[in-house]
């Protein structure tokens, strides 16, 4: 991981940095955003994977979908809110 990332899972919020790592446990809501000076990057497991690898290929192009309820949903997510801040 490199850069700063805000993540939120429940109602705990972490900042982590290179070398931490952090637990979203399915049917838990939680989300990231990058919030240093640097982009933030990471490596994300899921297990199981479900559609996960199809859902970040179709946004991962640019001009991709918006990231809202029915792009989730498409994806067997749940939006819950806003892209996270510090």
């Amino acid at each position: 991981m490199e850069g700063e990332v805000l993540f939120q899972v429940g109602d705990q919020r972490k900042l982590l940095r290179s070398g931490e790592s952090v637990l979203g446990p399915r049917m838990i809501p939680h989300g990231f955003s990058a919030v240093g000076e640097k982009p933030g990057r990471m490596l994300i497991a899921f297990t199981p994977a479900g559609k996960m690898e199809a859902f970040f290929r179709a946004i991962a192009i640019p001009n991709g979908p918006a990231m809202d309820a029915e792009t989730f949903r498409r994806y067997d997510m749940r939006y819950v809110g806003p892209p996270l801040k510090a």
